[in-house]
């Protein structure tokens, strides 16, 4: 073959390599690699909140089966990626301590840690048993802290607490607790949507939905318990990847025997509604 041929060879294949190292490039520009991003519609996994979990375990001394007076505690500490992490650590440490507070069945002092706090939740059920020998049943409390959602703007944390002190059933509730990024606590739905009432119209019609009641039946035909029979939004929200949650604890508008009432609005029907 003639030099100049070989050459013309040699160059067109480089050419060739060049043109495909160049097309992957641009095609790479065009097509990042998926990012979590603050958009309702993506919900994302937690990459500006970094948290690990903390366990707090405590365990009646003569516990010698599985059936004995504890305390369990899981909850995330916040460590860095934001600037308020210790105010977020501070205010689930609160919030944690309070419920465990009102379990415990002696005065406390402010500034107890969850542990000791939990020994003296111990202490109570062991105090009651010298008083009511009669009574066997273990107590407890679990509370479980979770990080539902969270964006650049705000996290959504779900407190879980269910408890047994006695009586005929064990109890249990569920609280959400939004903070904004300046780690003041949102309490009101209008921080995230443009008009208050347009949700509380899709939200009525969510609930019909979810609990099968038609439009020609009310709420008591139902057995809810809403004032004057008139469907009302509850203040305990939050999110989670699966969109905008309205939490109903037992006995809040229903009898205890039909349990919580979860109401969740996927993210997509609320684009028309979500504040700028």
């Amino acid at each position: 073959m003639p030099l100049f041929m070989t050459q013309f060879s040699k160059y067109t294949k480089e050419s060739y390599f060049l043109l495909i190292a160049l097309f992957l490039f641009v095609g790479a520009c065009d097509n990042p690699k998926e990012s979590r991003t603050s958009s309702p519609e993506a919900p994302n996994e937690d990459i500006r909140f970094e948290y690990s979990m903390t366990k707090i375990s405590e365990r009646a001394n003569d516990c010698s089966s599985q059936s004995c007076s504890e305390v369990i505690i899981n909850l995330p500490t916040f460590t860095k990626g934001i600037s308020l992490h210790e105010t977020l650590n501070k205010r689930v440490t609160q919030n944690v301590k309070k419920n465990l507070s009102d379990l415990v069945m002696q005065d406390t002092e402010p500034d107890l840690s969850l542990t000791e706090l939990a020994r003296r939740f111990i202490q109570s059920h062991e105090e009651f048993k010298a008083n009511f020998p009669e009574s066997t049943s273990p107590w407890y409390v679990h509370i479980d802290v979770l990080v539902g959602y969270s964006t650049d703007a705000f996290v959504s944390l779900s407190v879980a607490t269910s408890s047994y002190t006695g009586g005929a059933h064990p109890n249990s509730m569920v609280e959400y607790i939004n903070i904004s990024k300046k780690g003041e606590v949102i309490e009101e739905p209008d921080f995230f949507v443009s008009s208050e009432n347009e949700l509380k119209n899709l939200a009525e019609q969510k609930f019909r939905q979810t609990f099968d009641i038609p439009d020609s039946l009310t709420y008591a035909d139902k057995g809810y318990l809403f004032e004057n029979n008139e469907f009302q939004l509850t203040s305990n929200f939050g999110f989670t990847k699966a969109g905008m949650v309205f939490y109903y604890n037992s006995y809040e508008i229903a009898p205890y025997a039909m349990g919580p009432s979860v109401l969740i609005i996927p993210f997509h029907e609320l684009n028309d509604l979500i504040s700028q």
